[in-house]
């Protein structure tokens, strides 16, 4: 057996937040290339950062943050009532 990619070790130990990446990559991939199999002039790679770019990284960013205990969830305000 050759060597496994980090991330392909990662998918097998179970990482969830790994795995949630993975499918939303896949998923915009097959999307962008049905676009672009469909005739839709488009810039690939500007597709697929614009589509996952932001979302992925601030999952991460957040999940890092929940298990460090640094994150506490939003209180919800409590509206008040008028007379």
């Amino acid at each position: 057996m050759g060597k496994i990619h980090y991330h392909e070790h990662l998918r097998l130990k179970g990482n969830t937040w790994w795995n949630e990446t993975i499918q939303i990559f896949d998923k915009v991939n097959i999307e962008v290339e049905a676009e672009v199999e469909a005739g839709v002039d488009a810039d690939v790679e500007a597709k697929i950062e614009a589509r996952t770019g932001a979302g992925w990284q601030a999952k991460r960013r957040r999940g890092k943050l929940e298990q460090k205990g640094e994150l506490k969830k939003k209180k919800k305000k409590a509206k008040e009532k008028e007379p």
